[in-house]
């Protein structure tokens, strides 16, 4: 199963999707932290694509 997603940014909106049935630890945690809000910076050195910003804490392993 599939399920989508709407992410906002300021102005810009994007769909995104989470892959439960490829992931499905990952998505149960990222799903335990919705609704996320704060602040990110996009492509802030080479590696990861979108980093957080302060306090928020999405990425740590499972």
């Amino acid at each position: 199963m599939t399920m989508k997603l709407k992410i906002i940014a300021g102005p810009f909106t994007f769909d995104a999707k989470l892959e439960t049935e490829k992931a499905p630890k990952t998505c149960e945690a990222f799903l335990k932290q919705m609704p996320l809000s704060g602040k990110i910076v996009h492509v802030r050195w080479s590696g990861e694509g979108v980093d957080t910003v302060g306090q928020l804490r999405i990425w740590r392993e499972l």
